[in-house]
């Protein structure tokens, strides 16, 4: 079976061990072959049919909600599906191996807060005490899985050598873009106003322009017209990167030269006008500055890495048996 996802353990924490729960509070159109059928065999541990088939609902309102879903697309998720459930459960057979065990107190805090998305007051007592059941379950499993990923995270050793070579090799990760220093008046407009509201706003923006090249001082104005919270300094923004600003001001602020005022802007809050200030130039940091968060990169890099190849080798020892036909060829 080859690796068709990375396997995430920040899945929905209902998405797959409360499978079954969602079949008492959902429609599940695919349960054709019965609760009792098979859906895979895992080391000789099987998987239900109802649990693969109730993620895959869950699932798939998730992803498509209620989209038009073409079947190459359907073919993807069956299969993302089915190879989450399957890891799940190499994974615990490991995590029992390795007889790992986990805190009560987590599993007690882990329930309680995922108890919280329910309201149990509106559920029967007998799915009460069954919800309660399954979130048990699953908050006890989702330790384990983490528990197995995190030794083999710190199973993870970097030298400063490496660190220094993903720097050089990953400069752009360590460059402070290039900033602006902007100011701007902006004369607010209700996006419900009627259109001789906002041409009144655009005739004004205008007459503020044409004083201000004639001469008259930006900040001063700012203060007086602005309806933007930097008017209490005389509209200055700071210095800010792309990404920033809205993609309206941003047009209107990268045509300009330091000093120079851009023609009225329309944007969603009103009418403005910008005034390119000061700009810096970009610039890579030196490794002394950045070390820090290179190492975080590349061992969040390398943890993936390692991962990986690890829950490979599990696939690839595991003897799995998928009997659902549906997925039966794709894997």
């Amino acid at each position: 079976m080859g690796l068709l996802l990375m396997y995430d353990l920040r899945l929905n924490s209902m998405f797959l061990a409360l499978g079954v729960w969602f079949v008492m509070l959902l429609p599940v159109p695919t349960l054709a072959e019965g609760s009792s059928a098979i859906f895979a065999e895992v080391n000789g541990v099987k998987l239900m049919q109802v649990e693969y088939d109730s993620a895959l609902h869950v699932a798939s309102r998730e992803r498509f909600f209620h989209a038009e879903v073409d079947e190459a697309a359907l073919y993807k998720l069956r299969l993302d599906v089915a190879q989450q459930l399957i890891d799940r459960q190499i994974i615990l057979q490991r995590a029992k191996s390795l007889a790992l065990e986990v805190d009560a107190s987590d599993v007690s805090a882990g329930v309680d807060a995922e108890l919280k998305r329910y309201r149990l007051a509106a559920l029967k007592d007998e799915q009460v005490v069954r919800l309660k059941k399954l979130v048990l379950i699953d908050v006890r499993e989702r330790l384990l899985l983490d528990q197995v990923k995190q030794q083999v995270k710190q199973s993870v050793v970097i030298t400063e050598s490496q660190v220094r070579e993903f720097y050089r090799h990953n400069l752009d990760k360590f460059t402070t873009p290039e900033q602006v220093r902007v100011s701007v008046i902006l004369l607010n407009v209700a996006p419900s106003s009627l259109p001789p509201v906002w041409k009144a706003a655009q005739e004004e923006a205008e007459r503020l322009r044409a004083r201000l090249l004639s001469g008259a001082d930006f900040v001063a104005l700012a203060s007086i017209h602005s309806s933007d919270s930097s008017s209490g300094q005389g509209g200055d923004l700071g210095f800010v990167h792309k990404g920033m600003l809205s993609k309206e001001a941003q047009s209107a602020v990268d045509g300009l030269n330091v000093g120079e005022l851009s023609p009225a802007v329309v944007l969603l809050q009103g009418v403005s006008l910008f005034k390119l200030v000061d700009k810096r130039a970009a610039k890579v940091n030196i490794f002394e500055d950045v070390a820090t968060r290179a190492e975080s990169l590349l061992r969040r890099d390398m943890e993936q890495v390692s991962w990986g190849a690890y829950l490979q080798v599990l696939r690839d020892e595991a003897d799995v048996t998928i009997h659902d036909k549906r997925i039966i060829g794709l894997m």
